[in-house]
């Protein structure tokens, strides 16, 4: 005979379910409040200690790499600098190099001439078109009145001596006392004398020659405006531009034959005979620092 009754079993099986569900849902619960405090603590950790070390750290690394790359800005802004430095100065050693090399071609073509070599020291630019001055003076043998010339041709003149050195009277200067006689060479004359002739005669050929190919003319002064001299003449004879303007030796300062310009524009007076000539100066007349001081023997 069976101990437990039917029923009886019934409700021990059912007994022994809801207990085994029930320690089910125990150790479930169990588990998600020792995940949701493990999550807690995790998060807590990771705000207040995690997070704030890692973008400090991220900080500290950004920043030094900036202050890294700012650095190396700076050294390439230098060097740039240095580079820009170089290449004004090369360039610059270079033009005076140029200069040097054209100022002793023109010295060795300046013959009967006593020649003293100067440089330019001083430039004021309030009176940048009026003066300069040299780095040589009455130790060196300058004297007032010297002709001055630059590579490519006459400047002016000597206007005050010192024991070491001398400032030279432009002609671009304004002051209308500052003439010069010049000649315009209109062109060569074709016709050369065949035969046997003396110094003297051929001197005297190539001089009437000379006058037959060139008309004189005073530099009268310096326009500002057109940015050349104004050259008077009171002979009608056709001038055109380009044609060179040298000193005629005439005036008693100038010796003659110097290189002063080219002409730049012809106007014909009304009513008056003669015309205006501007002959634009020397190429370099504005920058120049190596010139010639000249003097007659």
């Amino acid at each position: 005979m069976s101990k437990f009754t039917k029923a009886q079993k019934i409700l021990m099986c059912l007994i022994g379910f809801f207990l085994a569900l029930g320690l089910l849902f125990q150790g479930l619960r169990q588990s998600s409040i020792s995940d949701i405090g493990y999550s807690a603590v995790s998060y807590l950790k990771y705000g207040l200690i995690d997070y704030p070390l890692t973008s400090i750290k991220n900080f500290s690394s950004d920043f030094a790499n900036l202050w890294k790359v700012k650095d190396e800005n700076d050294t390439l802004r230098e060097e740039l600098s240095m580079t820009t430095n170089y290449q004004a100065l090369y360039e610059n050693a270079q033009r005076e190099n140029e200069e040097l090399r054209e100022l002793l071609n023109m010295n060795e073509s300046l013959t009967g001439f006593n020649r003293i070599s100067a440089k330019v020291i001083g430039r004021d630019s309030t009176y940048w078109n009026d003066q300069v001055t040299l780095n040589v003076g009455a130790n060196d043998g300058i004297e007032e009145d010297m002709v001055v010339m630059n590579s490519q041709g006459v400047i002016g003149k000597i206007q005050k001596v010192q024991d070491s050195t001398s400032v030279v009277k432009l002609l671009t200067c304004e002051d209308k006392n500052n003439k010069v006689a010049v000649r315009i060479n209109l062109g060569n004359n074709e016709d050369q004398s065949e035969g046997d002739s003396s110094e003297a005669d051929q001197q005297e050929q190539d001089q009437q020659q000379e006058r037959a190919s060139s008309v004189e003319g005073i530099l009268e002064s310096y326009d500002t405006n057109e940015q050349a001299y104004v050259v008077s003449l009171l002979d009608d004879q056709e001038v055109e531009e380009g044609m060179q303007v040298v000193t005629s030796g005439k005036g008693g300062v100038y010796p003659s034959g110097l290189f002063v310009g080219t002409v730049k524009k012809v106007e014909t007076l009304d009513n008056q005979l003669g015309q205006v000539i501007y002959v634009e100066p020397v190429s370099n007349f504005q920058y120049f620092d190596y010139v010639t001081v000249i003097e007659v023997n």
